[in-house]
C-alpha cells in the first residue's frame, strides 16, 4: 500500500472526450500502469477532467519536467506525486475573471508567459481560471496587463488564499459523515442536522458576481433557494442563505468546507451544528476581529452603507492564512454579530500556542486566547487605538469599498423598492407557486411566450392573468416557477424589453413603495399612449425608474433624484395627447397621503382584481401613513386635485393681467360680458378684442379649441405679460421668439400648453398677439419688428421645415397639406408628394421643449450636395437580370484579395478620429496586422479598413457595429460582404420635418436588435431601410408613428424583388 502512494500521481487539465486507452497509451513510454482512475468526467461545471495514476516505479523528475511540457488532445497536461501537493499561493498567483469557454488553457499560457515564465495554468470553470508564475515580479506586471484574449479583457485578482491545484483531492471529502466531522472538530452533533437544507455560506467577496457563486454550489446538487446579503461581521463580504433540493445535497457541501473558489474559501455552516462549549488546547478565540475607530473616508462609507459603528475589515482569508503559517487551520467559526469574537481551530496543541503570540494580522491589532466558552459569550469592549495610523491594507480596502458601493448603487437603481403585501392571496398554492407578478407586458401574450422569453433563467410551469375586465389592454401575469430560486433570479430582469414593452416585475407577495419625494401620478392616459412613450417623454427631464401602469387611464412615473420629480409636475403632454400630472402627496399637506384608506379585495380567482399601488414610505419629516391597497375598481384612484397655481415669478408692472386670469369660462366666439367674472377679476376692452382676434384666428386649430377657457385666456395673458415687462421681445424674430418662451429663462409659465401647438400655429398665434398689440399702442413707443420676419405666416394646416439654423437667419419651406417641403425641392410645383398623407388631426404637436437647434443630427452621407442620404442603387425588377448580377458579384467577391479574409470595414467616424484611437478601440478583439485610411464617401467622416489575424477576431469586431461615438453611428462591416436582408424582417422608414437616422435608430431600436440601417435617396425623399434579427422585431415596428423627437413617421414593409428570396444590399 505504502509502495502505491509513493507512485500516485496527479495528471490535470485532461480533455473531457479522453478516453483511458488515449491516456494509457500515451504514457506507454514511462513505465507501466498499475491503476487508473478518472475523475470529474461528467462535472458540468468543470471543463475538464483529472485522473490519478499510480505508476509501478516512480517517474524520474526529468520525465516529470517533460511531461508537464508535453500537450495532450491540444492541453497542456499538469502532472505532480501526490505525495508533494503544490498549491496557489498569494505570493506567486493570480485569479483571471468574466473569462468564456472558448478560452483554453494553452491561450491563457501564452498570453501570461510574455510577462514571465508560468508554472501552471488551471481553469476551474469556463468563467475563470488561475494562473501561478515562478517568480513574484511577474505579478505586479500581470495586474498592468491591458491587452485582451480572444477579444476577452480579463479582469485581474489577487489570490487570498493558498489553494491547493489539485481539482478534486484523492478522499473527495475531508469527512465521510457529519457525525465523524463533529466528534473531530469538536462540535457538538445534533441528528436532526442530519435532514436540515438550508446552509449558511460566509466569506463571499462583494465583488464576487452572484450568478458565479450560484453556479459553483450548483455542483454539489439543485437549489430551489438563494438570498445573498452583506455581513454583519465583516464589511469586505457577503453571506449567503442557499437551500438545496435535498437534504443529501446540503451535507455533501457542508462536508467539503472549506470551498475553494475564484481565489478565497467560503465556509459552510449548519444552524443545528455548533462548537463545543468545552476548553480546547487546540482552539483559540481571536476576539474582536473588527477595527474601532475609522476617521476620513471610512467614515464616508458609514453613511454610505449605515453599517455598524464598528466596522470588522478583516476577512476570514486574512486570518485563514496567517494562522496556516503555524500549522494546518481545521475549522473557521465567524458568526457572533455581537462581541465579533472568532474561533479558530488547528491541528495541533503546538499550533495552537503559537497563533496566541500573534499581534497584528492584515496590519490591524488583535488579541489572541485560547478558547473557553465562557470567554466567547462574554462582552468585549474595543479598546480605543493607541497607533493613530491607517494601515495600508485598510486603505487600500477603503478605496475598494467606495468603488464597490458605487457599483451596487448603480445595480439597485434598476431594481424596485418593494415591500411585503399583507394582502396576496393565492387560490391555489400547490398549482400556482412561487409566483411572480409582470406588469407592462405586450397583449396577447401567452404561456409558450413567457416560457420562451424567461427560460434562460427558470422554467415558467403556470400563469393567471388578471384584468380589469375583459376588454382592458393594461392587467398583470402572475408566473409560477419550479423552485424560488428561478423566481428570484428572473425578478432581476426588470426593464428588460419584452415585443418593445419594458417590464416590471417582482415577487407576488411584495408590492411597489412608491416615495412620494421622487414619484408623480400621470393621469388622462389612452390606450394610443404606451408605457414606452411615457417613459421616453418623462426621460427627456431625467432618469426614470421605471413607470407602473395598473390601469389605462393611469401611471405612476418615479424619478431617480427629487429634483427631477418637481420639473416632472410640470409636464402637460405625453406626445401630442393631454395629461394630467399630479403629486402622489395632496398640495400643501406633506404629512398625509393622497388616498383615503380602504379595504383591499383579496383574490379569490382569476376574475378578481388583488393588485394594488403599494404603500407610500414613511417621511423623513414625520409618519405618513400607510398608502391604501390600490384596486382597479372606479374609486380606486382618487382625484388630488389640480395643482397650487405657481407664484408670480417677476414684479407686476402696470397695464399687466394678474395671474389666474378670469375664474370662469369666457364665451366663444361672441364678445365677452364686460362684467365683473367670478373670481373678481374685470376683463378690459382691449384684451376681450384681444381675445376674439385670437379665437378668429385660431377656429381651425384643434389644439386651441380643445383648450378649456381659462386655459386660452392664461396662454394670452403670458404673451402681452412678455411684450410689457421684455419689450425687446417685440423685435425678435418668430424662431428666436418660441425659443425665448419655451427656454426656461423667461418668466412665461405656460410652456406646457404652449408646446402643445405646432410650429405654423405657434407662429401664427405670436403674430396675431403682435399684430393687435402694435395696433393699439401710441405710434414710436414700441421697438421696430424684426427685419427678417416673413410677411406671410404659414397656415396653420401646412408643415414647415428648417433648412438653415436660426442664428444664420430664418429659413423655412412650407408645402401643402399631404405633403413635406424638401430643402433641395421646396421650390419644384411638380415635386411629388410624400407617401404619408396628413390630415388636419394627424399634424404632430411641437415637442416639449423642442431642441435648440432644428438642423438635422443625422450622420448619413450627403453625396452630390444632396440632403442628408446616401444615394443606392434600386433593385431590378427583372428576376433573370437580378440573378445574373448575384452571379457576377459572387465571383467578383471570389477574384478580391480580400474574400474569406478578416478585412473588416469602418466607417461614419467622426472627422478628427485618429489611428491610435481605432486601434485602441479593436484592439481588444485581437491582434490587427494592419490598419489602412482609405478616401471616405461621406463628407466630415473618417473611414478605415483593418486585418485581423483569424476570421474569429474580425467576426467579433462586428459588434461594435450601429455603436454611438460622438453622435455618429459606426459602420463595422467584413469588406465587400454584401447584407442579406431577408423578407419579413426589413422596413422602409419615412417621416417628416428634417431627415435624421439617428433619431430613427434611436426610436426603432426599442422594437428589437437591428442588424442593419441604411438611407436611400428616392425621387419623394430620403427613405431609411432597417433590417431586423427576427420578424416579433419587424412586426411591432410597423406600429411606430412618431419618433422620439415628434415627428411623424410611416413604417412599410420592404418589397423584395422575390418575395421569398433575400436581397442583398451593397454598401
Amino acid at each position: 500500500m505504502g509502495e502505491k502512494e509513493e507512485h500516485d500521481y496527479y495528471f490535470g487539465n485532461l480533455p473531457k472526450t479522453a478516453s483511458e486507452v488515449e491516456l494509457r497509451t500515451f504514457l506507454k513510454e514511462y513505465g507501466d500502469i498499475t491503476r487508473f482512475e478518472y475523475r470529474l468526467a461528467k462535472c458540468t461545471y468543470c471543463p475538464t477532467k483529472i485522473a490519478y495514476i499510480v505508476f509501478s516505479k516512480a517517474l524520474e523528475s526529468d520525465a516529470m519536467e517533460e511531461l508537464n511540457k508535453k500537450t495532450f488532445q491540444q492541453k497542456r497536461l499538469f502532472v505532480c506525486s501526490t505525495k508533494s501537493e503544490k498549491f496557489f499561493t498569494p505570493l506567486l498567483s493570480v485569479v483571471v475573471r468574466y473569462l468564456n469557454e472558448h478560452i483554453s488553457e494553452e491561450d491563457l499560457y501564452k498570453h501570461f508567459s510574455t510577462i514571465g515564465p508560468v508554472e501552471c495554468v488551471q481553469k476551474p470553470a469556463h468563467n475563470y481560471a488561475y494562473v501561478s508564475f515562478r517568480d513574484n515580479s511577474s505579478i505586479r506586471r500581470a495586474f498592468e496587463m491591458k491587452q485582451s484574449v480572444k477579444g476577452i479583457e480579463p479582469y485581474i485578482v489577487a489570490v487570498r488564499r493558498k489553494i491547493s491545484m489539485f481539482l478534486e483531492p484523492r478522499k473527495p471529502m475531508a469527512y465521510a459523515s457529519l457525525k465523524e466531522k463533529c466528534k473531530k472538530l469538536d462540535l457538538v452533533y445534533n441528528p436532526a442536522a442530519e435532514n436540515e437544507a438550508t446552509m449558511l455560506v460566509t466569506n463571499i467577496p462583494r465583488d464576487t458576481e452572484e450568478d458565479d457563486v450560484l453556479e459553483f454550489l450548483g455542483k454539489f446538487g439543485k437549489i430551489v433557494d438563494w438570498e445573498m446579503q452583506k455581513s454583519s461581521t465583516c464589511v469586505m463580504s457577503n453571506v449567503g442563505y442557499v437551500t438545496y433540493q435535498h437534504p443529501k445535497m446540503a451535507r455533501t457541501a457542508y462536508l467539503c468546507c472549506p470551498l475553494n473558489f475564484q481565489g478565497f474559501g467560503m465556509d459552510v455552516y449548519n444552524r443545528l451544528v455548533l462548537y463545543t462549549s468545552k476548553d480546547s488546547d487546540q482552539t483559540v478565540i481571536i476576539r474582536r476581529t473588527s477595527v474601532c475607530e475609522y476617521s476620513g473616508t471610512v467614515g464616508r462609507l458609514i453613511g454610505l452603507f449605515n453599517e455598524l459603528l464598528s466596522l470588522a475589515d478583516l476577512t476570514n482569508d486574512e486570518i485563514y492564512e496567517q494562522c496556516a503559517e503555524y500549522g494546518r487551520v481545521e475549522y473557521i467559526q465567524r458568526m457572533d454579530a455581537v462581541n465579533y469574537n472568532t474561533i479558530v481551530r488547528l491541528d495541533t496543541e503546538k499550533a495552537a500556542m503559537k497563533v496566541t503570540y500573534i499581534k497584528h494580522i492584515a496590519g490591524e491589532e488583535v488579541v489572541i486566547r485560547f478558547y473557553t466558552a465562557k470567554m466567547y459569550v462574554a462582552p468585549t469592549l474595543a479598546s480605543r487605538a493607541t497607533n493613530k495610523s491607517v494601515p495600508p491594507k485598510r486603505s487600500r480596502k477603503e478605496s475598494m469599498l467606495l468603488h464597490i458601493s458605487d457599483i451596487e448603487e448603480r445595480r439597485n437603481l434598476t431594481m424596485l423598492p418593494t415591500t411585503d403585501n399583507g394582502s396576496y392571496f393565492n387560490v391555489n398554492p400547490l398549482f400556482y407557486r412561487n409566483e411572480v407578478q409582470v406588469w407592462n407586458y405586450a397583449p396577447r401574450q401567452g404561456l409558450v411566450e413567457f416560457r420562451e422569453f424567461f427560460k434562460k433563467y427558470g422554467n415558467v410551469i403556470n400563469l393567471r392573468e388578471m384584468k380589469e375586465n375583459d376588454t382592458s389592454t393594461t392587467g398583470v401575469v402572475y408566473l409560477s416557477f419550479e423552485t424560488k430560486l428561478e423566481a428570484r433570479r428572473v425578478c432581476k430582469l426588470n426593464h428588460s424589453f419584452m415585443c418593445s414593452r419594458r417590464l416590471l416585475i417582482l415577487m407576488a407577495d411584495q408590492c411597489i413603495m412608491h416615495d412620494p419625494k421622487l414619484c408623480v401620478k400621470v393621469s388622462n392616459l389612452t390606450e394610443e399612449i404606451t408605457d414606452e412613450d411615457v417613459h421616453d417623454r418623462f426621460g427627456m427631464i431625467g432618469d426614470v425608474r421605471y413607470v407602473f401602469r395598473p390601469k389605462t387611464d393611469q401611471a405612476v412615473v418615479c424619478m431617480a433624484k427629487e429634483k427631477w420629480q418637481a420639473r416632472a409636475l410640470k409636464v402637460m403632454c405625453v406626445g401630442r395627447f393631454y395629461v394630467v400630472v399630479s403629486s402622489l402627496l395632496p398640495a400643501g399637506d406633506q404629512q398625509q397621503p393622497a388616498w383615503s384608506t380602504h379595504s383591499m379585495p383579496q383574490v379569490s380567482g382569476p376574475s378578481d382584481w388583488g393588485t394594488y399601488m403599494g404603500p407610500v414610505p414613511t417621511s423623513a419629516n414625520g409618519p405618513m401613513g400607510s398608502m391604501p391597497p390600490m384596486g382597479l375598481g372606479p374609486d380606486s384612484w382618487r382625484s388630488l386635485g389640480p395643482p397650487v397655481p405657481p407664484s408670480v415669478p417677476f414684479e407686476m408692472q402696470a397695464g399687466m393681467i394678474p395671474p389666474g386670469g378670469p375664474s370662469m369660462p369666457m364665451p366663444m366666439p361672441g364678445p365677452m360680458d364686460p362684467g365683473l367674472m367670478g373670481g373678481g377679476s374685470q376683463i378690459s376692452p382691449r384684451m376681450r378684442s384681444l381675445m376674439q382676434a385670437v379665437e378668429a384666428q385660431m377656429i381651425k386649430s384643434k389644439n386651441f379649441t380643445t383648450l378649456s377657457m381659462g386655459d386660452q385666456f392664461n396662454l394670452v395673458r403670458d404673451v402681452i405679460n412678455q411684450c410689457l415687462s421684455y419689450p425687446t421681445f417685440l423685435s425678435m424674430p418668430g424662431d428666436e421668439k418660441i425659443r425665448y418662451l419655451i427656454s426656461g429663462t423667461s418668466d412665461f409659465r405656460q410652456i406646457n400648453i404652449f408646446t402643445l401647438f405646432t410650429y405654423p400655429e405657434q407662429l401664427k398665434m405670436l403674430s396675431t398677439i403682435e399684430s393687435y398689440y402694435r395696433s393699439t399702442c401710441p405710434p414710436g413707443s414700441l421697438p421696430a419688428p424684426a427685419p427678417s420676419e416673413p410677411s406671410q405666416t404659414p397656415g396653420a394646416n401646412s408643415l414647415v421645415v428648417l433648412t438653415q439654423d436660426s442664428k444664420d437667419g430664418p429659413a423655412t419651406a412650407s408645402a401643402t397639406r399631404g405633403s413635406v417641403a424638401l430643402a433641395n425641392n421646396s421650390n419644384d410645383p411638380k415635386a411629388s408628394p410624400n407617401p404619408m398623407e396628413l390630415d388636419d388631426d394627424d399634424i404632430p404637436p411641437a415637442p416639449s421643449p423642442p431642441p435648440i437647434s432644428f438642423r438635422s443630427r443625422s450622420t448619413s452621407p450627403v453625396p452630390d450636395g444632396a440632403a442628408n442620404g446616401t444615394a443606392r442603387k434600386r433593385p431590378s425588377n427583372n428576376p433573370s437580370s437580378a440573378m445574373a448580377g448575384k452571379v457576377k458579384l459572387a465571383k467578383k467577391r471570389d477574384n478580391e484579395p480580400w474574400a474569406e479574409k478578416p478585412y473588416v470595414f469602418v466607417g461614419n467616424l467622426p472627422k478628427d478620429i485618429s489611428q491610435h484611437f481605432v486601434l485602441a478601440l479593436f484592439r481588444k478583439y485581437g491582434n490587427i496586422l494592419h490598419i489602412s485610411e482609405p478616401q471616405s464617401r461621406v463628407p466630415d467622416s473618417t473611414t478605415y479598413v483593418l486585418k485581423f489575424e483569424t476570421m474569429h477576431q474580425a467576426n467579433m469586431a462586428l459588434e461594435l457595429n450601429l455603436t454611438m461615438l460622438q453622435g455618429k453611428l459606426l459602420r463595422v462591416e467584413l469588406c465587400k460582404r454584401p447584407h442579406k436582408s431577408r423578407p419579413g424582417r426589413a422596413i422602409m422608414v419615412v417621416c417628416t420635418g428634417i431627415y435624421s437616422e439617428v433619431e430613427i435608430f434611436d426610436t426603432f431600436k426599442s422594437c428589437g436588435k437591428i442588424s442593419f440601417i441604411r438611407t436611400i435617396e428616392k425621387p419623394e425623399g430620403e427613405v431609411c431601410l432597417i433590417d431586423f434579427e427576427d420578424k416579433e422585431s419587424a412586426t411591432a415596428a410597423l406600429k411606430i408613428t412618431y419618433l422620439h423627437n415628434g415627428n411623424r413617421c410611416k413604417a412599410t414593409p420592404h418589397e423584395f424583388a422575390s418575395p421569398r428570396k433575400p436581397e442583398y444590399i451593397e454598401d
